[in-house]
């Protein structure tokens, strides 16, 4: 019902659910990769305002970009990586593998989330985005 209601009134109802039953955490990411491609598509939109492309035609170029097929990634490779994560906090046989796979992460790789500066595990990868995203 609710849903119904949301789309007489012209919202999105699948935008409307995930930022009800998301939480913060989850949900501002989204937030702030929605943000990044209104600024990119405007971007694209001041560098083929001299072509007179229509609306559609606009949209099209802007969902041809290499920043759509990297966030898809992104979005797919999270998924994947939650259900991963899922599986070896809730799954006892997997323990002793997950507590190596987690103090192997801790010892080789630089961008582990559990350090102490969290938020450089974010900075690369949102460089990069924004690099493919403008050129």
């Amino acid at each position: 019902m609710i849903a119904i209601v949301l789309e007489m009134s012209g919202i999105p109802s699948l935008a409307f659910a995930v930022g009800v039953y998301l939480p913060l955490s989850s949900s501002s990411p989204i937030f702030i990769g929605g943000m990044i491609r209104l600024l990119i598509d405007k971007y694209h939109k001041r560098k083929l305002a001299h072509k007179k492309l229509s609306e559609e035609q606009l949209q099209a170029e802007g969902d041809k970009s290499p920043g759509v097929l990297m966030a898809s990634g992104y979005i797919a490779g999270g998924a994947l990586a939650g259900i991963v994560v899922a599986l070896m906090t809730g799954w006892s046989k997997i323990k002793p593998f997950s507590d190596r796979l987690t103090n192997w992460s801790e010892a080789h790789n630089p961008f582990f989330p559990l350090s102490d500066d969290s938020r450089s595990s974010t900075r690369v990868p949102i460089r990069t985005f924004m690099l493919i995203c403008c050129r």
